[in-house]
């Protein structure tokens, strides 16, 4: 069975690695300090794989065709994703309501001068990294909100354009390809395949959430017009 679908199965409760099986996602999620999620370079690859390989951590786990499905098909996993978001939101000084909606936290500007809101940071990368695995795994709308969230943050735009580049193509671009492509290539057996989000299937949100998501697009679009952004 796939490493990824270990770790997020309630059932099974993997570890990260064999050597330290504490290191499960329930800990990470409920026990890990925010100093422990900022200096282990460790987890951030099993908790968001994806379908490239990591030049960082190579024996990481891959996102498959197989991973993806069972992420689509099973609410159980993709909920558990949420959770490991949300601790990830609260890193970054963000909170992620149950309705999905995600606001600054009240110790916003401490936790983001700390982590993501400054010129260059190996955050950024994870950034990335959490939008686009989230997107193949069934969140695209938690992805693009988190997003939406960051560049609201970032109004004097203190993040280098080049990260915020790569946030944007990570959200926005066609899901097969990687914010790095031509870099990396492709991924074939994602072409033409956005659909399947568990977010989307029986959306319940009121006719003045949508609003406020379609004005979010907006600013989204603004953003990236007024930085010149290569998305």
């Amino acid at each position: 069975m796939s490493r990824t679908i270990s770790l997020y199965s309630p059932s099974m409760k993997a570890a990260l690695d064999s050597s330290d099986p504490d290191d499960t996602l329930e800990s990470i999620i409920t026990t890990w300090t925010n100093d422990m999620l900022e200096a282990r370079h460790d987890y951030i690859q099993h908790l968001f794989p994806l379908p490239e390989r990591s030049p960082i951590n190579p024996n990481a786990p891959l996102i498959t065709k197989d991973v993806r499905d069972a992420f689509l098909k099973h609410k159980d996993l993709s909920t558990q994703l949420g959770r490991a978001f949300a601790r990830m939101a609260a890193f970054y000084g963000f909170v992620v309501w149950d309705n999905g909606n995600i606001a600054e936290a009240s110790n916003f500007q401490t936790r983001a001068r700390d982590s993501w809101l400054t010129t260059m940071d190996h955050n950024h990368l994870r950034i990335s990294r959490i939008i686009r695995c989230m997107r193949i795994l069934g969140l695209q709308s938690q992805a693009r909100r988190f997003l939406i969230a960051l560049l609201s943050a970032d109004q004097d735009q203190i993040c280098n354009k080049n990260s915020v580049t790569y946030w944007c193509r990570a959200a926005l671009w066609p899901l097969e390809t990687p914010p790095s492509h031509p870099q990396d290539p492709e991924v074939s057996w994602l072409k033409g395949d956005e659909k399947g989000s568990n977010e989307e299937v029986g959306d319940e949100r009121g006719v003045g959430e949508r609003r406020i998501d379609e004005r979010a697009e907006d600013k989204l679009r603004a953003y990236i017009s007024r930085r010149k952004l290569s998305v």
